[in-house]
């Protein structure tokens, strides 16, 4: 379906047009620009009809959340055209307007189709399947805010986030839209978006730095009395934050008489009741979508929802036939993309576990051949840096941005060993790690009980007063050590390392784990434990306090 835009300022409001073939949407903004087999239902004597009498109207949304670009099917899972061809199946029409297909953010961010595109594939798959809106989610900042703004501008639909502010204002970022209201079946609804606001570290700071996100209550009732006044008879609010977060969200707003919450960002799939508002979030990763039914009263003067209900359906590879004229568009893309070249084999899976991670181990050993192996360590994180697993078999360029979508540039940094060590402290569990092996306890708190570092072929101790230069991604640097050490931009991919590295490897499950980090008996002594614990922390405040006191010197001159 094709649709153009139309947008025109009004007394201080921006109205935006999406004139469509069948039917208008108004957008208003007060700002510039596995499986669960039960279905939980709330409400009295709901029936689950697109119309169940002269005096109601059915309201359907199918939901999906953490999406992160996969358009094709993987691990039994389907991809896009497997959503379209379960939503075809619950009764989705593009003719029929009451269906709403929203997505909670972190479209982006995954495989090769998704990534190297910087995000055109997902909007033309998305807008090809006629979604309604989308929230900014952490990862929609991967491709900088220039993006944003294009996003905003060339889809079909509006990106929604009405707690993203320029720094120390409450001016709202100009690549957002706070809230929508369309007419659907007759019903005006308001859609209004939220963005979790751990995204300041969640998303690279280089691109978060210039903004402040919002406390959610305070934005909610802010916006959702203006959107009242624009006509908004039900209200939805779609957000990119966790549940427990929404719950509690939920329950702070009971007053503001919100019929449904749709979160996103992480933890578990759920569908639950608060305050008389529905809190629901599918799985990511393709794994769902949500289907929420709104039994709407437009006999009542205002409309009122009667009832509600809300399921979790798994987006499950042949369980459906998928939908062809979306499948065209995807296999347009990864046509075009064209990752398939194979550079390397596994013989057996490869995953992120916690403390050393296979994926994480080959990346920053990769980081270090790039390299020539001239630096004495390399950092990398694991976790949320670590988007996917190496399967069995031939590994392509596409598995590899897969594993590492983000362009995060490698970095040179100089650091004292104390340093060194405390950032093997603290970043146990959260770091991979190149060139190092290192030994730890848990009695009593987490020990550090070993650690060496390759010198010249040979793992030494890593001394508290030598210095060290060594390799990290820039994201851990502007996360954590922005103000700590200086640090010089090679210009390098760690990404493009990493592939650099696996197409010299015949299998890289052989090189995956190698005991760099174990559980083992203590090698430093009680004095020297003593010294990690207590005299490195007395010493960066020293160091601290005589930075700043050259700082004031060199500013006196």
């Amino acid at each position: 379906m094709k649709r153009s835009m139309l947008s025109f300022g009004i007394s201080g409001m921006i109205l935006v047009l999406f004139l469509s073939s069948n039917f208008s949407i108004s957008v208003f903004s007060n700002q510039q620009n596995q499986s669960f087999a039960e279905s939980f239902t709330f409400g009295s004597d709901f029936i689950s009809n697109p119309v169940t009498n002269a005096d109601s109207v059915n309201l359907t949304i199918l939901y999906i959340n953490d999406w992160h670009g996969w358009l094709e099917p993987h691990d039994g899972r389907g991809g896009a055209a497997t959503y379209m061809g379960y939503f075809k199946q619950e009764g989705y029409d593009s003719l029929n307007d009451s269906y709403l297909i929203l997505n909670g953010g972190d479209e982006n961010t995954g495989p090769a189709v998704a990534t190297l595109t910087k995000g055109e594939a997902m909007m033309d798959v998305m807008n090809t399947m006629n979604f309604t809106a989308s929230v900014i989610g952490n990862h929609e900042f991967d491709y900088g805010i220039e993006w944003m703004n294009y996003r905003q501008n060339t889809s079909n639909f509006p990106l929604l986030s009405c707690n993203i502010f320029d720094n120390g204002t409450t001016d709202l970022a100009n690549f957002t839209i706070p809230w929508v209201v369309q007419e659907h079946a007759g019903i005006h609804v308001g859609i209004v978006g939220l963005t979790t606001t751990a995204t300041e570290t969640a998303a690279h700071p280089k691109y978060t730095q210039y903004y402040d996100f919002g406390d959610y209550e305070t934005a909610l009732r802010a916006n959702i009395p203006a959107m009242r006044e624009a006509g908004a008879e039900v209200i939805i609010v779609l957000t990119h934050i966790v549940p427990d977060e929404l719950i509690t969200l939920a329950s702070a707003v009971s007053d503001l008489e919100v019929s449904l919450f749709l979160g996103g960002h992480g933890g578990t799939p759920q569908v639950t009741s608060i305050a008389g508002s529905l809190v629901v979030m599918a799985g990511h990763y393709a794994q769902q979508y949500a289907r929420i039914d709104l039994k709407v009263d437009i006999a009542s003067n205002p409309k009122i929802v009667l009832g509600s209900s809300a399921s979790l359906i798994e987006n499950i590879e042949g369980g459906v036939t998928p939908d062809s004229e979306v499948q065209q568009v995807v296999d347009y893309w990864v046509n075009l993309v064209g990752a398939d070249e194979v550079i390397s084999y596994a013989s057996s899976p490869i995953y992120d576990p916690s403390p050393e991670s296979g994926i994480g181990n080959i990346i920053a050993d990769g980081m270090l051949d790039y390299f020539n192996w001239t630096h004495d360590f390399s950092f990398t994180n694991r976790g949320g840096g670590i988007r996917d697993y190496f399967r069995a078999g031939e590994i392509t360029i596409g598995d590899v941005v897969s594993v590492v979508p983000f362009e995060n540039n490698i970095l040179e940094i100089t650091i004292a060993g104390h340093e060194l060590l405390d950032v093997l402290h603290y970043g146990h569990g959260y770091n991979s790690i190149g060139n190092i092996r290192y030994n730890y306890s848990y009695d009593g708190g987490f020990h550090l009980t070993s650690a060496m570092i390759n010198i010249s072929g040979t793992f030494e101790p890593i001394l508290y007063s030598n210095y060290y230069t060594g390799l990290m991604i820039d994201y851990m640097w502007w996360v954590i050590w922005k103000d700590q050490f200086p640090a010089v931009d090679t210009g390098i991919l760690y990404r493009d390392a990493a592939i650099h590295y696996i197409s010299k490897i015949s299998d890289i499950s052989l090189i995956a784990y190698d005991g760099r980090i174990q559980e083992g008996v203590s090698v430093i002594s009680e004095y020297n434990q003593t010294f990690l614990l207590v005299f490195i922390p007395l010493s960066m405040m020293v160091l601290g306090y005589l930075q700043r006191y050259r700082k004031r010197r060199k500013l006196c001159v």
